[in-house]
């Protein structure tokens, strides 16, 4: 008697993990295009700030000596456009 209520405690949680994993399955998708976004806005960001600092009118060594020796010290291998 003590084993089939063992059996049957342990069906019950079966069917809460089942829930659980069905939840996860359903949301899969939407946080995989989330992620896509994500990645996507980053990227996008990361070029924009790579053109802003790197076309700056002071990265020009007459201009600002200081602000041309940090850019070319940090983003010398950045290919500029």
């Amino acid at each position: 008697l003590f084993r089939l209520a063992k059996t049957l405690r342990l069906l019950s949680k079966v069917d809460e993990c089942w829930m659980l994993v069905r939840g996860f399955m359903n949301s899969a998708s939407i946080m995989f295009y989330s992620l896509v976004l994500l990645v996507l806005t980053i990227y996008v960001f990361a070029c924009l700030g790579c053109e802003v600092i790197t076309k700056n009118s002071l990265n020009i060594i007459d201009e600002d000596p200081l602000f041309h020796a940090e850019v070319q010290k940090n983003w010398r291998s950045i290919p500029a456009i």
